[in-house]
């Protein structure tokens, strides 16, 4: 993720950001069950590591850096994302 992103899911998913190439600054996220506001995540330390979705949908977000995302689901329950409304995308 270098902006932002959407991830879709089911309630329960894991997911875990990783930085990559150095620490990323400024990370947010918005329905997980462990927020992060505009944090700093380092490759070396743990605190993006196995974060739960709380509902069908979250977001993510970094200003400065890059994240690898992860998303553990329950391949039988893939649901895709509902369309986005006109001008409020984001970039992955």
């Amino acid at each position: 993720i270098r902006h932002s992103a959407r991830i879709c899911g089911e309630a329960g998913d894991t997911l875990s950001l990783l930085p990559l190439n150095g620490a990323a600054h400024g990370v947010r996220t918005q329905g997980l069950a462990y927020a992060l506001r505009g944090e700093t995540l380092f490759a070396e330390r743990t605190r993006g590591v196995s974060n739960h979705l709380l509902a069908n949908e979250a977001t993510v977000s970094v200003e400065d850096g890059l994240l690898l995302c992860i998303h553990l689901q329950d391949p039988s329950k893939v649901l895709p994302c509902a369309p986005q409304a006109q001008g409020a995308g984001g970039e992955g």
